[in-house]
Parts: structure tokens; sequence; C-alpha cells
């Protein structure tokens, strides 16, 4: 598939458009979610207003993946469930992919996929059921692979990248649905730091330029305390706290949840760090 020459040039506003609901606040209303006799998501309710960043944190199974799952409809869900009104639980898969877009923990990489025709997967939802892509749809792929510093392997099968640069393709297939609302579980888990921060600043970036919702599973307290308005934390399918970071990340709070000991700090900048403590107070 030829990309054309004036791709990364002309695209960037391509990225501002969101086909569904402009404005998209998500609302969470006593979700449940079970997997046979276990109960994942036990009774949550939240909202994340348009263009809000909010952070799932806690510990290991504490059913972060499985609410962001439901917000897709991937697993079944209990409760309700709306994106700028509309109630998610209802509507057919292809209008959910219109209003949401996840970039999961193991996405599934079909074999010899390049990365621009991984990219161009995202754009399925908005293509005629017998539609093929068009050149619009390969500059919306080309100028948000340029954004995630992947131009150089576009053509590239994707399972011959680096876990890095394959992590920075799926995020770019969830950019490309342009979508109001994006779905992050642990999105920077195989990044190095710089890319780490590359990443997490564009994404930030489009969600002040276009308004952007994002509701992200974060694992590095210190990350999500940097980037999310307001952090939920789950233990058990519950949530245990909700607020912002410096009302959620307190030390006696962390203990508590996470079985660690660590340090609360505060930077020149204001934002918080959340360190280990080295046994002995080394």
């Amino acid at each position: 598939m030829n990309v054309p020459d004036r791709s990364l040039a002309t695209a960037a506003a391509s990225l501002g458009s969101h086909p569904a609901d402009g404005r998209a606040p998500v609302a969470l209303h006593d979700v449940r979610v079970v997997y046979d006799d276990h109960v994942a998501v036990d009774g949550v309710s939240l909202s994340v207003g348009t263009g809000g960043w909010t952070a799932l944190i806690g510990p290991n199974g504490a059913g972060k993946t499985s609410l962001l799952h439901a917000l897709t409809g991937a697993v079944p869900a209990h409760g309700r469930i709306t994106v700028g009104g509309r109630d998610m639980l209802a509507l057919p898969p292809r209008q959910r992919a219109r209003r949401v877009a996840l970039v999961p923990q193991r996405p599934v990489i079909p074999e010899a996929m390049t990365a621009l025709d991984y990219v161009l997967l995202g754009r399925t939802a908005h293509l005629s059921y017998l539609g093929v892509e068009d050149e619009a749809d390969l500059r919306i792929a080309a100028d948000i692979l340029a954004r995630l510093d992947l131009s150089p392997f576009i053509h590239r099968g994707v399972q011959t990248l680096s876990g890095g640069e394959q992590q920075r393709v799926v995020l770019a297939r969830a950019l490309a649905q342009q979508t109001p609302v994006l779905l992050l579980d642990e999105p920077t888990s195989a990044l190095d730091i710089g890319h780490r921060q590359q990443v997490l600043e564009l994404v930030d970036r489009l969600r002040e330029e276009c308004n952007l919702t994002v509701l992200a599973a974060m694992h590095d307290l210190t990350l999500a305390a940097q980037y999310a308005d307001c952090l939920v934390l789950l233990d058990s399918g519950r949530i245990a706290a909700q607020g912002t970071p410096a009302q959620v990340l307190t030390r006696e709070r962390i203990a508590a949840h996470f079985d660690a000991d660590v340090h609360v700090v505060t930077a020149p900048d204001g934002e918080l760090a959340v360190i280990p403590a080295r046994a002995g107070g080394r």
C-alpha cells in the first residue's frame, strides 16, 4: 500500500475531528463485571468530564482492565455506561467503536501485517461495510505514525518491531479511530523513559487540542499523578478512594492497598512523586 507523498505534511488537522459525539463525558453507574463466580468489578460508579484525564490505579487484580473492557463491550457488564449520553451497552459494536478506542495491555497483532496496515484498522469503524480506505484515511494513519516517531517503520511488519515500538503502533491504531474517548491499559509498560514521556505528552496534547477524554489504567503512580486530573483507586473491584493526586496518594493509603512502603514527595514544580522506601532508611 502506497502512502501519498503529502500525507505527513497535510494531516495535522485531521486528528482534531471526532465524527461521533463532539462532547463525550463518560459516566458509569453501578457497573459490575462477573467472570463465572468471580466478581471483577463490583458496583463502580464514576464520571469523567469531557477533556478530562482520569487514572485508574490499584494493585494487580483490582478490576482496572475489566472496567476498561466493559466500556468497549468486550466483556459483559451490568449497570449503566454512557458516553456522550449514549448507552454503550445498547449500541452495536460499530457505533461503540466510533466513541471509544482502547489501547490494550496485550494486543493481538496479526502476522505479516505492516505498521501502516495495522494502524489503518483503526479506520474500520468509519468505513462503509464494503468500503476501503481512501487518501484521507492514509493521511490520518501516516500523520499519527509520524507523531509517534514511527515513520521509519511504516512498511515494516509489526511483529518484527521491538516491544516498545509495537506498543506505540498499537496506540497509533487507537488514535486513528478518532474517537472522543481514549482508553489506555498500561500504555507505557514496554517503553523506555524517553518514549514513555513522548507518548503521554502526545496524549495530553491531543486531550487539550481535541477535547479528548482519557481514562487510563496506570501502574506507575508518579506518572498517574503527573498526567491525570483525577485518580480512582480500585481494590477488589470497588472504589477505595477518588480525588486529586494529592488527596489519593498518601503514604498510609498506598501501604494499605499496595502493601508497599513509599515516600510521597513534592517536586519543585509542585508535582507528586511516589518513591519506594528502602529497608533501613537507605
